[in-house]
């Protein structure tokens, strides 16, 4: 998928990807501590995409990634990148969807 992902030319495909990735996290419970921190780290490379759309689906996937990550690397790596993303970027959506994801990470 990080090949896919670092080749596309495509958004969409950039998006499918991080889709999946969130899916997948979603749907296994039994997620390794690596695993989890592995899709994570592509979730948070999609927070520096150029495309909105993209960004506002990589932080809609680490939302829901909230309850699988460990609070330190949630700390460490995840909410500094989420916030950055509210107090920088241009597009209010994804303002509004990484305040979600770090709402789903305080509570």
């Amino acid at each position: 998928y990080v090949l896919i992902y670092d080749e596309s030319i495509s958004y969409l495909t950039r998006i499918t990807v991080l889709r999946s990735l969130s899916r997948l996290a979603n749907e296994n419970k039994s997620l390794s501590k690596e695993l989890a921190q592995e899709i994570a780290g592509q979730l948070l490379r999609g927070l520096d995409d150029r495309v909105v759309n993209v960004r506002m689906i990589a932080a809609k996937g680490l939302e829901e990634m909230a309850v699988a990550l460990e609070k330190g690397y949630a700390e460490g790596k995840v909410m500094p990148a989420l916030e950055q993303i509210v107090t920088t970027d241009v597009d209010d959506d994804c303002k509004f969807f990484a305040q979600q994801a770090i709402d789903a990470f305080s509570g």
